[in-house]
């Protein structure tokens, strides 16, 4: 690190009024009101303003300083481009609608919170059932809804009830665009960890690279196979971490592309079995401020200890609950114990008890 020490605008202008009165007989420059006063005033002042863009640039010269913009032009010399959003997808019923009624691909649907869905295709009742597969109008995770919510139709279709029901497995593939922090750590990991032609890093690089994955973790001779490779991956900018069926399907498609993988290895794409925490807290005060405070020191720990393979300590919890603001004592009383993880499961955070 340079240990140059960047002047100020005060001292900038001093220095310009001592060259001023060095260099001009019987000037004095710091007379109230001096014309050479006023120029070394506007001078300091252009002279600060270079040297503050002396110091964005040497901020955009690092990936971890790097504005938005930046970031992605450099990433894009590693051959990184950030992921876009994508949009939801998936069934919706209405029942019962009468024999013969049609929908039209681009009837709009929306649920309770005005999100809307696009009919994808043209649809017509089948056994007293109008059955249509409608994607999120708009990309991004607000798109995805969890089976039984309701969607409205927003113009009357003859024939057709107004509500449809989400099918079985709901709607799902919803992300929003990749932020920087991901970008970056994928840089990072690109520039730290370079392409060993099949390791375990490259295995994590290509999963991550994938919309809506954020961490990913390499099984070594899956199921005893010695070629066998699985990779166990979670989506951690949703509100359930855990992979759908689909983003398993999104990730062996791209880990298993000829273009990357090593030709002879078997390579499985794996959702990990969540791990649900129920803790049990006594809290002092507790409060909504206290126990919001603890849900979020919770939520971060496990978002950076719970990994698959490992144990997460009970000493860990209890710290991270005294740590949260404003809780002045806490006594945890579940978990009773240290929370293990196989290779193939994770902890995720479940129903807190106060007591």
């Amino acid at each position: 690190m340079s240990d140059f020490a960047r002047p100020s605008r005060s001292d900038l202008i001093n220095r310009i009024r001592d060259d001023l009165n060095a260099r001009i007989a019987g000037a004095d420059s710091r007379l109230r009101r001096s014309t050479l006063g006023g120029i070394a005033a506007s001078q300091g002042g252009a002279l600060d303003a270079l040297y503050g863009y002396l110091d964005n640039i040497a901020d955009q010269i690092f990936p971890g300083s790097q504005t938005q913009a930046n970031l992605v032009r450099f990433a894009s010399i590693w051959g990184i481009s950030p992921n876009g959003p994508t949009a939801a997808a998936g069934p919706a019923s209405s029942a019962p609608a009468d024999a013969g009624a049609t929908i039209a691909a681009a009837s709009i649907l929306q649920d309770g919170n005005g999100v809307q869905y696009t009919v994808t295709a043209d649809a017509e009742t089948v056994g007293g059932v109008m059955t249509v597969n409608v994607q999120a109008v708009v990309p991004g995770a607000a798109g995805n809804a969890i089976a039984g919510v309701i969607l409205t139709l927003a113009s009357p279709v003859d024939g057709v009830p107004s509500e449809f029901t989400v099918g079985e497995g709901g709607l799902t593939g919803g992300n929003d665009a990749e932020s920087p922090a991901s970008l970056l750590a994928q840089v990072l990991q690109r520039i730290q960890e370079p392409p060993q032609g099949g390791c375990a890093d490259d295995y994590v690089a290509w999963a991550t690279a994938v919309a809506g994955v954020t961490r990913a973790w390499v099984i070594p001779q899956y199921e005893g196979a010695v070629n066998g490779v699985g990779v166990v991956f979670v989506c951690d900018g949703r509100a359930d971490i855990i992979p759908t069926g689909d983003d398993v399907a999104a990730v062996q498609a791209y880990l298993t592309d000829p273009s990357r993988k090593p030709v002879t290895a078997l390579v499985t794409a794996i959702a990990p079995t969540p791990v649900p925490i129920n803790p049990t807290i006594h809290l002092n005060p507790s409060n909504p401020a206290t126990q919001a405070a603890v849900t979020a020191a919770l939520n971060d720990l496990l978002s950076r200890v719970a990994t698959p393979g490992a144990t997460i300590e009970i000493s860990q919890f209890r710290a991270a609950i005294a740590d949260a603001p404003g809780v002045q004592d806490s006594v945890v009383t579940a978990p009773a114990a240290d929370v293990a993880q196989t290779a193939t499961q994770i902890a995720t955070l479940g129903a807190i008890t106060w007591s």
